[in-house]
């Protein structure tokens, strides 16, 4: 029974109790009581005595309660958990969980054939949606190894030997959970230009101490940057700096020819409205939604507008890429600084959208997931929505980002002359012009 030992004294039901609150209700019950220790000594020597038969006098008292019918310990009655009330109720209350379930406002945790297909399943709250760490989570799991594996070691080194003194400090285990991860703790950094100074004094240092010894033309080596990057641009610590892009574009200007605005058509042509999503996004964030179906309809009503206006047949969405493994824009996100939010899946259109925006949206593979789930959502509802003639062009927020995905009424197709590795929106989006 591996030392799960359980003690029922009576027939009635669910009765059962541990071994120790059985010893406290029998024998130690008829010792601390009057009649028992209270009121018959207060020498130490005494008590001792009277401790070690008090087993014995305990069988006595109840033998003679049962044999005088005072102890009533085959009364069977009806437990409160057996009632009709409360069966009533368990049953609501598992009745009410199955429903959240199946109206997709929690994850089934049961479902097994519903979630991806990965080497390990990622530990969340089936109600946020919030995504442990796998670090986090596999630590968290192996608690109760850890703790084992911990008191061993207390037991050898502490108990069995005197490697260690039993009053020293024991190791704090930092095993964290979905609530000390959303704590936030806030680190005071050096800044960049301090760190570049300390690096060239470190260098010139170094020079002056050589060109004693040595024959160098300090003027000739002065020339060149003496550091590990070009300042210029990179930071101290290798990452790119990153510029105004516009610039380039106002440069770009100064070599072609750019005419002030479109000439004027005699018959009217279609058109094409192209949107950068993750600009959209970070301009309205959630917009007071509840859920990120809510949200995902709301933006959806928003890129549909233009369909229709002013001979308007066509809307090119175009998102930005998060999952590339090589990503030319990461060192960019580090300057800009991690988040320190957890991911947060969205396990369906009822998953409730995070109440600190800012916050989730800096993590890229929340970035990601609210891509994923816009794009699936806007395939279903456009495929109903959208008027004959009319065509809503998704691409880079798919799963597989290079994917690209044409919508009609009731039709959903792919477009592999659209399909495209670009990292960011602002190049895609130029491929998009051209199809369109």
């Amino acid at each position: 029974m591996k030392g799960n030992h359980a003690i029922c004294r009576s027939s009635q039901p669910y009765s059962r109790v541990w071994t120790d609150m059985a010893l406290e209700q029998s024998i130690n019950l008829d010792s601390k009581k009057r009649g028992g220790i209270v009121g018959i000594t207060q020498k130490q020597e005494a008590l001792d005595r009277l401790f070690l038969t008090s087993h014995e006098r305990a069988a006595i008292a109840s033998a003679t309660k049962e044999m005088c019918a005072i102890q009533d310990s085959e009364r069977v009655g009806i437990h409160k958990e057996t009632g009709t009330a409360r069966r009533k109720k368990d049953e609501n209350d598992v009745q009410k969980l199955l429903s959240v379930f199946k109206s997709g406002l929690a994850s089934n945790p049961f479902d097994i054939d519903t979630l991806e297909k990965e080497e390990c399943q990622p530990l969340l709250n089936i109600i946020s949606g919030v995504v442990l760490p796998q670090p986090v989570a596999m630590r968290l799991v192996e608690a109760k190894n850890i703790g084992k594996t911990e008191l061993n070691e207390f037991v050898t080194k502490r108990l069995d030997s005197n490697e260690k003194g039993f009053w020293e400090t024991l190791p704090h285990l930092t095993i964290k959970t979905f609530a000390s991860m959303a704590k936030t703790k806030t680190v005071k950094t050096a800044t960049d230009r301090a760190a570049v100074m300390s690096s060239h004094h470190d260098v010139l240092g170094r020079l002056l101490i050589v060109a004693q010894t040595r024959d160098i033309d300090l003027k000739a080596v002065f020339g060149h940057e003496l550091s590990s990057v070009p300042y210029a641009l990179a930071h101290n610590d290798g990452s790119l700096r990153n510029n105004v892009k516009s610039d380039l574009l106002a440069e770009l200007e100064t070599k072609v020819n750019v005419l002030a605005k479109l000439p004027i058509s005699e018959e009217p042509l279609p058109t094409s409205n192209l949107i950068d999503a993750m600009d959209m996004i970070q301009m309205i964030k959630c917009g007071g939604a509840k859920t990120f179906g809510q949200l995902a309809d709301s933006y959806y009503d928003i890129i549909s507008a233009p369909l229709g206006v002013n001979e308007c047949n066509r809307v090119d969405v175009v998102f930005d890429r998060y999952a590339k493994p090589t990503s030319t824009k990461a060192g960019e996100r580090m300057c800009r600084g991690s988040s320190t939010a957890l991911e947060i899946r969205i396990l369906g259109p009822a998953t409730p959208v995070p109440k600190q925006w800012e916050k989730y949206i800096k993590n890229p593979r929340n970035k990601e997931n609210l891509c994923a789930f816009f794009c699936e959502r806007w395939c279903e509802t456009a495929a109903d929505r959208l008027e004959l003639g009319h065509q809503l062009v998704l691409g880079g927020g798919f799963k597989n980002g290079a994917e690209c995905k044409l919508i009609i009424r009731g039709h959903v197709s792919v477009l592999p002359s659209l399909e495209s590795d670009h990292e960011e929106a602002d190049t895609r989006l130029l491929l998009h012009a051209h199809n369109a």
